[in-house]
């Protein structure tokens, strides 16, 4: 029998139930047409402030954690446990202080592996050029440049 995650408010926590079910807390039913759940979206349950365990068992990418970081962010990853502004701002200073050894290790990787690179190169631009971003970015391109269809 397929199990149903609901998300009991009386308990905060998630509660694994079989479809014909009642939660034992809070008494919902009809989890199969989800009216309990009062049509919660991904988004509504990452406003929820909640546990990290409790994040886990929903499936959420991130979550609003009881308490915020040291920083005062309110958003932590699922996963990792850390404070998503914070790893943004570790991230990007770590790529500004590491500029010239990933351009140099690029470039080997590039001369190491020169004909699997082009030819992975080649593969993604046929499909890129399948897409409407690539349409709008030409379209766009044109327009910024004056060129017009002869």
């Amino acid at each position: 029998m397929q199990k149903f995650k609901h998300f009991c408010k009386l308990q905060d926590k998630v509660v694994a139930l079989h479809i014909a079910d009642a939660c034992e807390f809070c008494g919902a039913e009809d989890l199969i047409n989800n009216r309990h759940m009062q049509d919660f979206s991904v988004e509504d349950y990452e406003l929820m402030p909640m546990t990290n365990a409790t994040a886990v068992e929903l499936g959420i990418k991130t979550y609003t954690p009881l308490t915020p970081c040291k920083r005062g962010h309110s958003k932590r990853f699922t996963k990792a446990k850390v404070c998503v502004e914070c790893k943004r701002a570790y991230d990007i200073k770590y790529k500004n202080q590491h500029k010239v050894a990933n351009a140099k290790r690029s470039a080997q990787y590039r001369l190491n592996h020169g004909d699997e690179y082009r030819e992975k190169m080649r593969k993604y631009m046929i499909e890129y050029r399948k897409t409407d971003k690539h349409s709008e970015y030409i379209t766009e391109y044109k327009s910024r440049k004056g060129i017009t269809k002869s």
